[in-house]
Parts: C-alpha cells; sequence; structure tokens
C-alpha cells in the first residue's frame, strides 16, 4: 500500500474496528436524522480538541499500546468522528440537548 510519508494505516483489526463503528454511526445517524445547526458544529470544537490532544500523545509515545493505534495520523480523524457521532445519536436518542452547556 502506498501512503504519504507519516501516515500509518493502523492493523486490520483496528481498521475493521473503526470502519464499523463508522458504518454504525452513519447508520444511526440515517435513521434518527439528528438536527445539524450552528450550534451542534460549535459543539463539535471539543471533540476537535480531543483528537489533536489524542495525536500529541500518540506522538510523544505516552498512550498505552491498546490505544496507540485509534490515535494515528488517519485514524485519530475516523477515531474522534466515531466517538463524537456515538456520544450525538445517543444524547439525541435519549431526547438530551447535545449542545446543553454543561456549567
Amino acid at each position: 500500500m502506498i501512503v504519504p510519508d507519516g501516515v500509518v494505516v493502523p492493523p486490520l483489526p483496528y481498521l475493521f474496528g473503526l470502519v464499523f463503528l463508522l458504518a454504525a454511526v452513519g447508520t444511526a445517524f440515517a435513521a434518527r436524522r439528528p438536527p445539524v445547526g450552528e450550534r451542534q458544529v460549535l459543539a463539535l470544537v471539543p471533540w476537535m480538541l480531543v483528537g489533536s490532544v489524542a495525536h500529541v500523545l500518540y506522538v510523544v509515545g505516552a498512550l498505552p499500546g491498546a490505544v496507540r493505534p485509534f490515535a494515528g495520523t488517519p485514524a485519530v480523524y475516523l477515531t474522534v468522528a466515531g466517538v463524537a457521532g456515538v456520544a450525538w445519536v445517543g444524547l439525541d436518542a435519549a431526547g438530551r440537548d447535545p449542545c446543553r452547556p454543561l456549567a
């Protein structure tokens, strides 16, 4: 497989897990059709920060081996999208506002 320098494709079990997670989230989004507006887009900012921090920890070698493949260059985007999608759909299913301030 030819990939650009610095891109690390996760091992197949992790890659299959990510594909399954994203397929499940995509199916849930298609079924529920949660609202998407300015508030929801802004609510994704903390998730972007989580992805950035996870990748920095990956680069400096501070992540445990079991989660390390999820924080590599392309995988961190898929991981954060999947986890944020699960949270979004879960809150929508529970009737909660995913954009509600915590304070």
